[in-house]
């Protein structure tokens, strides 16, 4: 559930001061507002084991740096609006169309304090260009990512040690784009910012080594296998038929080894409750892995969940079919479902799915949808953060209550400030943004600055077209035209195998021609 705004910039404002921080007379609100939003805020930052210490100085987070940044980025992304991800996307191949007047409240906070946008968009965009290279294209949606987090990074003091030797080749890639961006801005990042901020990299190239035979699931799936006999044994239970168990044991075991292998911090607030709740099946869970899976307290506790999840199945309870979105990646929709599932017995989750999945596929089998991100699908959709807290169960409660009911809410349009591509598919933005630039590139002729702005605008709407197959229909016959330039900008088309109508060609060319008005 996002925050209100004036939380957001209050939270933001704590969590990224050098100083106590004396809350401003001038919200607007009463001072029993306040402290009651600092309750509220205390709630959220619990699971990122941070406090807020209150003195007659004012009010100052205790936390560690990595925690600090993880819970920014929750609060970012939880208050996103929907055109906010196609600007950032926009962004990291052109810094100067950025309007930060233009982007909701908590990203104005955050892109205020930007050193250098050109230095900024140039060491994500190195970043990704070398994914593209070597490994994989990032979508729209880890693009915004990886800008919001080096965004928030700076928006912290940072007095750094440049990081050692690179222990693989993305890191290398990674580590040449923050020296290139230390020498234009003066400031290191630490390893640890590093690896925090291209979270969504490691994430890319680990799925493209899964994908290619990088790395094998085979091995992973008997681990798997293995461990499910073993726990088995213990609750004299048959769970080795739960498919469904093999196949979440198998992706959260392998998305975790490829995490710790990253570093990658995940923080965890359902240790305790898993204990307490699930203390027989912990407890199985832990002596399985003993001599076979080195294991934290952590994680033992969120392969307890699997088996928790599967032995409701087992016992054959009534559930609310239920569908988990996650705008940030299949891996934390698993997550997030374990997490209901442990909370909730009747909800029985049916399917994790991307946003751009979720638009394509439909909801017409299920009764209740959990989201980190807003959707309007036409069933009862609780909108979460991708950590849930106290509040996300409480609504994820009142949603459920209305599934149970059959109540099936209305869909609502919404305003959009620019085309809301990102969300729906991710990599069109970046798609639509990077032919804009090699058009332009293999023109070698300047472009009027209402053309420029009309081209861009055509290729964002030029990549839905070519996603759906709809583009222009021939309406005239077709003039010679420059031929050279025609052929450059078939050549564009060409090097990524895009086949494009004649009318669409056409269209494109005519920006070319367009001469500004003086």
């Amino acid at each position: 559930m996002p925050l209100n705004p004036r939380s957001a910039e209050v939270l933001g404002d704590i969590l990224r001061a050098t100083t106590p921080v004396r809350l401003a007379d001038d919200l607007g609100v009463a001072r029993n507002t306040v402290l009651h939003d600092l309750a509220d805020l205390e709630l959220e930052l619990e699971p990122f084991d941070i406090r807020l210490e209150r003195t007659r100085l004012g009010i100052t987070p205790i936390g560690a740096r990595a925690r600090v940044l993880l819970a920014l980025d929750q609060v970012l992304r939880a208050n996103l609006r929907h055109d906010d991800l196609a600007w950032l996307t926009s962004f990291v191949w052109d810094p100067n169309r950025l309007d930060v007047e233009a982007l909701s409240l908590p990203l104005r906070m955050v892109f205020d304090r930007i050193p250098s946008p050109e230095a900024t968009s140039a060491c994500v965009g190195s970043v990704i260009d070398s994914l593209q290279e070597h490994f994989a294209a990032p979508n729209d949606i880890a693009i915004g990512g990886m800008l919001l987090r080096l965004a928030l990074a700076l928006s912290l003091p940072h007095d750094a040690q440049p990081p050692g030797e690179a222990t693989d080749e993305l890191r290398g890639f990674i580590q040449k784009a923050a020296r290139e961006f230390a020498e234009a801005t003066g400031i290191v990042l630490s390893a640890e910012d590093l690896d925090f901020v291209f979270q969504e990299a490691f994430l890319v190239a680990a799925a493209h080594e899964m994908a290619t035979g990088g790395s094998n699931w085979e091995p992973m799936t008997e681990v798997a296998r293995g461990l499910i006999d073993r726990v088995d044994a213990q609750l004299n239970a048959d769970l080795g038929v739960d498919e469904r168990l093999l196949q979440g044991l198998t992706a959260h075991l392998s998305d975790r080894f490829a995490k710790l292998r990253n570093s990658i911090i995940e923080p965890n607030m359902i240790v305790q409750e898993v204990l307490v709740q699930y203390a027989r099946i912990y407890r199985a869970v832990e002596e399985a892995c003993r001599e076979h899976i080195e294991l934290s307290e952590a994680d033992l506790s969120f392969l307890a969940l699997h088996f928790a999840a599967a032995y409701e199945r087992y016992l054959n309870r009534p559930r609310v079919r239920t569908l988990i979105v996650c705008a940030t990646g299949r891996g934390v929709a698993n997550l997030i479902g374990l997490l209901v599932q442990s909370r909730f017995p009747p909800i029985e989750i049916v399917r994790t799915t991307s946003m751009f999945e979720v638009q394509q596929g439909g909801v017409a089998d299920v009764d209740l949808v959990i989201s980190t991100f807003p959707v309007t699908v036409g069933k009862p959709t609780a909108v979460i953060r991708s950590v849930p807290t106290k509040r996300d169960f409480e609504a994820i409660e009142e949603k459920l209550a209305q599934a149970a009911q059959g109540i099936v809410l209305p869909m609502r349009g919404a305003a959009r400030s620019m085309p809301e591509l990102g969300s729906s598919y991710p990599g069109l933005v970046s798609l639509g943004v990077t032919l804009n630039r090699d058009l332009v590139d293999a023109a070698e002729q300047p472009l009027a600055p209402s053309a420029a702005e009309g081209l861009l605008l055509h290729c964002l709407l030029l990549a839905e077209r070519l996603a759906s197959g709809r583009q222009y229909q021939a309406a005239a016959p077709v003039g010679a035209g420059n031929a050279a330039l025609r052929g450059r900008l078939l050549d564009v088309f060409a090097a990524r195998q895009l086949r494009i109508q004649e009318s669409e060609l056409q269209a494109i060319l005519a920006y070319f021609d367009l001469k500004e008005e003086t």
